[in-house]
């Protein structure tokens, strides 16, 4: 015997997406939900609530058998974790599709210190990293030191090293990147034309590089591999309309092999 209604009318919050769930204090956070119909077309209204206080809400109409998307911008969120529903306001046969869950953890920026050989060669790095705010305020989560003062500096107070373009470090100089590494810290390494891959290659940086550098490879020139499926990283270029990563022309860059089994390649050369 077949028991059933004799219409499966439902709608339902497919989803509730955040681009990042770890966001600073300062910055907009939008949560987007897929609404879908199965069966006839029905109208609801979408709520959405953090912590148990209600930020907004919109009306949807679902034309029969489809989805929409329905996108909610949220700021203001205070330091810490955040939990939140998206939720149809009027439910249905089916309520345990009727909401989606979500978390925020919400934190400041890490402090960020960058090593260079030439100052001058931050500059570009340095301005795509600070925030506005800091820059208002006249705090900056960033310092930059020489790489000639980089064994005499403290760096217990960073979450994240780059390191840009330096030509070279001593034995302890490695180890104490790696010593960073391994208590938590994250590092950025961008090879130059200045670096030198004897030094990038001692057994101590291997310590902390992913891969062992070969030579500088200047003919003929390339592209970017971006791919069909980018890395996260990757693709927020292609959401925001900018394929410079593609079409570029790369007329020179160091030759690597990957050296650790962890180690993932976000793109490759064309």
């Amino acid at each position: 015997i077949n028991v059933r209604a004799e219409t499966s009318d439902n709608l339902s919050i497919e989803s509730a997406r955040l681009y990042s769930a770890i966001v600073s204090p300062d910055s907009e956070v939008e949560i987007e939900s897929v609404v879908r119909s199965t069966g006839a077309a029905a109208d609801n209204i979408v709520r959405l609530t953090v912590d148990g206080e209600a930020r907004g809400e919109k009306p949807v109409r679902v034309p029969a058998g489809q989805a929409v998307s329905v996108k909610f911008p949220l700021s203001g969120l205070a330091e810490g974790f955040h939990q939140g529903e998206v939720r149809l306001a009027t439910s249905d046969a089916m309520p345990a599709d009727d909401v989606r869950y979500f978390a925020i953890d919400v934190r400041s920026p890490p402090r960020v210190l960058i090593v260079t050989d030439d100052a001058s060669e931050s500059l570009y790095f340095r301005k795509a990293l600070e925030p506005a705010r800091s820059l208002a305020q006249g705090e900056s989560p960033i310092v930059e030191i020489s790489s000639a003062d980089w064994m005499r500096t403290d760096v217990s107070s960073f979450g994240v090293i780059a390191m840009l373009n330096v030509a070279q470090l001593a034995p302890p100089g490695w180890s104490k990147l790696a010593d960073f590494v391994s208590q938590g810290g994250g590092v950025f390494i961008a090879l130059g034309a200045r670096c030198l891959a004897d030094s990038y290659n001692t057994a101590p940086a291997q310590e902390t590089m992913p891969v062992k550098i070969d030579i500088v490879h200047d003919r003929p020139p390339t592209r970017l591999a971006v791919g069909d499926k980018p890395h996260p990283l990757v693709a927020r270029f292609n959401a925001w309309g900018q394929s410079d990563l593609a079409d570029g022309a790369v007329l020179r860059y160091w030759r690597v092999s990957p050296t650790k089994v962890a180690t993932l390649t976000i793109m490759n050369y064309a």
